[in-house]
């Protein structure tokens, strides 16, 4: 009895990171070991995640996890990435969801003090927000994004009011308009956008351009 109890001890640890593996994996494109983590999460074996397995799967597998990844977090993403609204997620589902709860974190304002990467964010927040009402809005979001569009230029026509949209979604768990941005949703939404949005999509392209260069700098053979 005393080796099960000292074996069930060590569950949340390996659970926590099993969690942590799948949304690294899935940032990083390594599909097969996702798709394992996915199968295992899986208990009914329906090949999709309900909230009750991901809610299972998150008491089993951290309580540090747990701490982060609150219920109504999980039922607001997962509503979020549901594409066809059955309450359920696929595996392409799961992938885009994990990513996003890993982005996310619940940062106090004491954190905020401590971290310079946070503080540096909560500043950006007291940049864009409303000065007289204090309120982060759709419009809060559409000028922070129009000002690195400017510079950057990575969305173009329609693709910039549904960035916006799909990211005013994110950062306040609702497709609602109106829904006011709080700096907790904000400091949880804003690192993920910035890396996965906007730094992956420059590197990416600057990793074109080069491959382009160096394929135009090859002589040609006559």
């Amino acid at each position: 009895m005393g080796g099960g109890a000292s074996k069930g001890a060590k569950k949340p640890a390996q659970g926590s990171d099993k969690l942590k593996e799948a949304s690294e994996a899935a940032l990083a494109g390594k599909l097969a070991v996702a798709q394992k983590i996915f199968k295992e999460i899986d208990t009914n074996k329906d090949g999709k995640l309900s909230k009750d397995e991901i809610l299972a799967a998150v008491k089993k597998f951290g309580k540090d996890v747990k701490s982060v990844w609150t219920a109504t977090h999980i039922a607001e993403t997962i509503a979020f990435y549901d594409r066809d609204k059955d309450g359920e997620l696929d595996l392409q589902e799961f992938l885009e969801c994990i990513k996003e709860l890993n982005m996310r974190t619940a940062v106090t304002a004491e954190a905020a003090v401590e971290n310079p990467e946070v503080k540096k964010n909560t500043e950006v927040y007291a940049k864009y927000k409303d000065e007289a009402t204090g309120e982060f809005l759709f419009k809060h979001i559409a000028k922070l994004i129009r000002e690195i569009n400017d510079e950057e230029t990575l969305w173009e026509g329609d693709a910039f009011g549904a960035a916006v949209k799909a990211e005013h979604a994110k950062a306040t768990g609702s497709e609602d308009r109106k829904a006011n941005v709080t700096l907790e949703g904000f400091l949880s939404w804003y690192p993920g956008f910035m890396e996965l949005q906007v730094h992956a999509v420059i590197k990416q392209r600057e990793a074109e351009q080069l491959k382009r260069a160096q394929v135009n700098a090859v002589p040609k053979m006559r």
